[in-house]
């Protein structure tokens, strides 16, 4: 039945991906599938009963009256397979700019906690407290431009999917066998990067223990978080921007009306995180304590999306 599904695909392919128009879709595969097979009980040959049944059923206008669609909707963009892999394709040059921003901001900062170890408790070297915070923000500078970069990249190839799009048949089928893929590579990823934060608590642990050691621990515990976080970023978003093309998971319509709230509270939240961790661990010279800050966060965060994303989904 491939070439009745590849006629439909191309018969559906300007019209919207809606619901309603999915389920009609589906609902004359399996009229036309019926009809083929009493075509070929008549005794049709196999090329004369595709031929009868494409053309009595080649005409959908009265189907698309009904359900007041037009295949000309002027709010769909129709993305085709060349653009659909240039974005993949962008995504997967420019994220890794973006984890190579995120983890020099996260050495930065395990700079920071190691001198504090090895020269600010030193008493001649506290006359220069004021470049505590230099190897932060000489790397902070560098990322941002990395962020900029990528991110002015990416949101270029993007555009057409801030509106309502529509994948042409040829490249949702090219995208999905790209996700298909990607996704044991996406899935190994996030268990390497999820276990690897997991099993560096034993450095902030240890550092509790040996108060001695402890500033050197916890700068190498951030270091292999960082690590961690470089393979997560890097196999999420190329999976995220598969799932995007494909309407999947965290980009079907209920999750991207979530996604606009967390948005807008992670664009509050994580900023204000990073003055409030930055102003107390200065204030109090805590850097070995004061890291708990971002787990309870990130808890209380996942625990907030989570629950918009229920409320969403079940949403009439």
């Amino acid at each position: 039945m491939d070439t009745i599904r590849t006629f439909l695909d191309n018969l559906f392919d300007t019209l919207p991906n809606r619901p309603d128009v999915m389920k009609a879709k589906d609902d004359l595969f399996d009229m036309m599938v019926q009809k083929y097979q009493d075509y070929k009980n008549e005794g049709k040959s196999e090329h004369e009963a595709l031929g009868l049944v494409i053309s009595e059923f080649g005409d959908i206008s009265e189907l698309l009256d009904e359900l007041g669609i037009k295949a000309s909707d002027d709010h769909v963009t129709m993305i085709d397979r060349d653009q659909a892999t240039a974005i993949i394709k962008t995504y997967h040059d420019n994220v890794k700019k973006v984890a190579w921003g995120v983890f020099m901001i996260i050495f930065g900062m395990a700079m920071v906690v190691m001198l504090e170890g090895i020269v600010f408790q030193h008493e001649a070297a506290r006359r220069f407290d004021v470049l505590r915070s230099l190897p932060f923000i000489v790397l902070l500078v560098p990322a941002i431009g990395l962020f900029i970069s990528a991110g002015m990249a990416m949101g270029a190839k993007t555009k057409d999917l801030e509106v309502d799009f529509h994948l042409a048949s040829d490249a949702k089928a090219t995208i999905k066998a790209s996700s298909d893929l990607y996704e044991p590579i996406y899935r190994n990823g996030i268990l390497w990067g999820v276990m690897t934060i997991i099993g560096s608590s034993i450095f902030f642990v240890i550092a509790a223990l040996f108060t001695e050691f402890g500033t050197y621990l916890v700068a190498f515990g951030m270091i292999v978080i960082a690590a961690a976080i470089w393979l997560l970023i890097r196999r999420g978003v190329i999976m995220g921007i598969h799932n995007r093309l494909l309407k999947k998971g965290d980009h079907s319509p209920a999750m991207k009306r979530a996604e606009k709230i967390t948005d807008l509270v992670a664009g509050i939240v994580f900023p204000l995180t990073v003055i409030v961790y930055l102003l107390i661990s200065f204030l109090t010279g805590r850097w070995g304590i004061t890291w708990i800050i971002w787990p309870i966060v990130g808890i209380l965060f996942g625990i907030f999306a989570g629950t918009v994303e229920a409320i969403q989904k079940n949403k009439k």
